[in-house]
């Protein structure tokens, strides 16, 4: 269980959490020897799923995927890493879906 009292309330109560984890005999390859990226390039053309999906990806699920995921937990899906300004449609989606904000480009 993991303890958690509250640092700023008048009347200090501590409640106990019960904390359940399940860890599984895996070893990770070292960065240089993955073809998983550090940060998500936010690119969904099918040439960016190929290498690791095969040729017949659709990269379309796979963007509709990842935003619904990210909207679930209330995270922007935009990406920090785009060089040019992704088509209008998905600016909207985001948008009426409660984004706030957007990446136009990188000025890096």
């Amino acid at each position: 269980a993991v303890a958690v009292s509250c640092g700023g309330c008048t009347v200090q109560k501590e409640y106990s959490v019960p904390v359940e984890y399940t860890v599984w005999d895996v070893e990770l390859p070292e960065q240089k020897d993955s073809k998983v990226g550090t940060a998500w390039s936010g690119s969904w053309g099918a040439e960016n799923f190929k290498d690791y999906y095969g040729p017949a990806t659709n990269s379309t699920y796979n963007q509709t995927a990842w935003f619904e995921t990210m909207f679930k937990y209330r995270t922007p899906p935009d990406s920090i890493y785009v060089t040019t300004p992704r088509p209008v449609p998905e600016y909207e989606d985001m948008a009426a879906r409660g984004a706030r904000w957007f990446s136009l480009l990188d000025v890096s």
